[in-house]
């Protein structure tokens, strides 16, 4: 579980890192008077950040399953995972990549050992 609250860590100071490194790239364009290329590095700054947030959703359920694991005593049937993943993602995705997230989510915490998939229940090891 450490490694990945450091993995969110770093990936969250990178993407600050990113956004104050080309607001000072912005300004300083603006103030050479190179507007073309101000408008050029914000859209490439959108497109990052909107690539980097869609990573950023996996990182964030990962915690958040977790969390929610242990508040349930670090047990979860896999039937209500996919209950509790249909209910956390609501319309925002389709039915495959909804099961493809939590395919996705579950291999991450077994391969950091932080849960264990026993027939058909989920169980917390930290």
């Amino acid at each position: 579980m450490t490694t990945l609250k450091l993995r969110y860590g770093a990936f969250m100071l990178g993407v600050t890192f990113l956004i104050i490194l080309a607001c000072f790239g912005a300004v300083y364009l603006v103030c050479q008077g190179r507007y073309v290329l101000t408008i050029f590095l914000l859209v490439a700054l959108y497109l990052a950040t909107y690539q980097l947030g869609k990573h950023f959703t996996n990182v964030f359920f990962l915690l958040f399953f977790v969390r929610t694991l242990r508040k349930r005593g670090g047990t979860m049937p896999l039937a209500e995972y996919e209950q509790f993943m249909a209910k956390s993602l609501g319309r925002r995705r389709t039915t495959a990549e909804r099961n493809q997230l939590q395919q996705e989510i579950l291999a991450a915490l077994q391969k950091e050992g932080t849960v264990s998939l026993v027939g058909e229940t989920i169980y917390l090891l930290d």
